[in-house]
């Protein structure tokens, strides 16, 4: 009689039960840590292995980009579409170059988008009103940043 992990059973439970901000926050850290491993199986020559990673970062922002509700975001969550398709160019940059600077990159904007989503996830925001809430919420705090990233996607789409 095989038993089931019990790890596993809690891992899905937590997902099972988390609010929409706590679900983004793990596509977040999801993607983070792909881009971690593509770094290090970069610097080890393991070409399979940096393409899984980078694969596995650009399916977590595949899942935030329509994870966007443009009605309740309007502007930001446009601004965040853009955001994550210039991090899917880069990331495929990276991987078809070779360059870890492009990885750097994407991570680094998700560490700081990340971090508003953290506060987002922390704060009680009435059940009825999560889902539709939490990305405006988390637009918000996130625009601070939009700056800087709003000048690289243009830089870059200038580019190409």
């Amino acid at each position: 009689m095989a038993y089931p992990d019990p790890y596993q059973a809690y891992a899905e439970g937590s997902i099972l039960n988390a609010t929409p901000a706590a679900l983004i926050v793990v596509l977040y850290e999801t993607a983070i840590a792909a881009i971690g491993r593509g770094e290090e199986c970069l610097e080890k020559g393991d070409i399979r292995g940096r393409g899984k990673a980078i694969t596995n970062a650009m399916s977590a922002i595949t899942e935030l980009l329509v994870s966007l509700n443009h009605e309740k975001g309007g502007t930001l969550s446009k601004n965040l579409q853009q955001m994550y398709v210039y991090m899917h160019k880069r990331l495929l940059e990276a991987h078809a170059r070779e360059s870890r600077e492009p990885m750097e990159e994407v991570k680094g904007l998700l560490v700081k988008l990340l971090q508003a989503w953290r506060k987002v996830a922390e704060e009680p925001v009435k059940a009825e009103n999560a889902a539709a809430e939490a990305p405006v919420v988390a637009s918000e705090r996130a625009a601070g940043y939009w700056d800087e990233a709003a000048e690289r996607v243009s830089s870059f789409s200038a580019e190409f």
